[in-house]
């Protein structure tokens, strides 16, 4: 099995090597068969830089001589329908409905599979090479909670959020993010703080994409909710991501967001680095405000110019 490793608690190296697999991730022409969901990608980032950081600075964390990412684990693929990345690679996650399962919510996640999307079971089990069995049952597993629903006239398809619903999951939205961010103004460590400064210098070297920053995104915030150190705040947060997932195409896609947004995440970083709480928290609600207008509006122009939200633009992102 092919591995990547990084072997030395040096700084240099280790900022390096984030930056590599970070543009493997989210840039489309430096992807290299890697296109982790946000998420993981954090996951598997974020202790190999944590580790390194407490080992050069005598922390608690020391794992072994090195912390190892497989190729199997970050390998990903597209679903029927939409541009392909390359085949399947076996991946280390469970049993087969386990592994279609993760499958299948990680391409509802990045916006491979989009609003009203229809995922029928037959197509499912031939783009992950598995029986139908494994599909169906992952298949229920997404709907019974909450990320697929019956489509008409038979089937299942990627679940839609009404206007009630955004505006009661941004309300919610909200108040968590501000609390992660007042959380990680008050006890997010150095290394968590270069973690969050090395994300916002990856931002400004994306292209004008607005799927690769809807990507990082995801990472920047993922690591405020870790830098929060609340495991209850990072589940729920966690849970919103997915519902995020469903409510069409990114704001990033509106013109100037991109800029917009960069500013508001260096706002916020700076007032972490300062352990400001309450401005932290102030800027965090200001950011999840400002998406849910631009979303809103967003939708109100796609409904007057009859467009289908879902197919037009890439989804996934606030």
């Amino acid at each position: 099995m092919a591995t990547l490793a990084i072997m030395t608690p040096d700084m240099a190296t280790m900022a390096g090597a984030f930056d590599l697999l970070f543009r493997m991730n989210v840039v489309p022409g430096l992807r290299c068969g890697i296109g982790l969901v946000p998420q993981t990608f954090s996951q598997l980032v974020y202790p190999c830089m944590h580790g390194y950081t407490n080992r050069k600075e005598g922390g608690r964390h020391a794992p072994g001589e090195a912390d190892i990412l497989t190729s199997s684990a970050i390998a990903a693929v597209s679903p029927p329908g939409v541009d392909q990345q390359g085949p399947p690679a076996p991946r280390n996650f469970g049993g087969l409905a386990e592994q279609a399962y993760r499958a299948i919510r990680d391409a509802i996640q990045d916006g491979r599979l989009g609003p009203g999307q229809r995922v029928p079971e037959l197509d499912m089990s031939a783009w992950l090479k598995v029986s139908r069995t494994p599909v169906r049952e992952a298949l229920r597993r997404l709907q019974s909670e909450g990320m697929l629903h019956h489509a008409p006239g038979g089937g299942l398809s990627v679940a839609r959020h009404d206007l009630r619903a955004m505006a009661e999951l941004y309300d919610v939205r909200e108040s968590l993010e501000g609390t992660a961010a007042a959380l990680a103004a008050r006890g997010a460590d150095a290394t968590e703080i270069r973690i969050l400064q090395a994300v916002l210098d990856q931002q400004r070297q994306l292209p004008d994409d607005p799927l690769a920053h809807a990507r990082v995104n995801t990472i920047f915030h993922e690591h405020i909710y870790r830098a929060a150190h609340n495991r209850f705040l990072l589940t729920s947060l966690r849970g919103l991501h997915d519902s995020v997932a469903l409510l069409g195409p990114t704001t990033f896609a509106v013109a100037g967001r991109i800029p917009e947004a960069l500013a508001e995440h260096q706002a916020i970083v700076a007032a972490i680095v300062r352990r400001d709480e309450a401005e932290a928290e102030a800027l965090a609600r200001r950011h999840v405000r400002r998406g849910y207008d631009l979303r809103l509006a967003s939708m109100a122009a796609n409904t007057e110019a009859g467009t289908n939200y879902a197919a037009e633009q890439p989804a996934g992102g606030r």
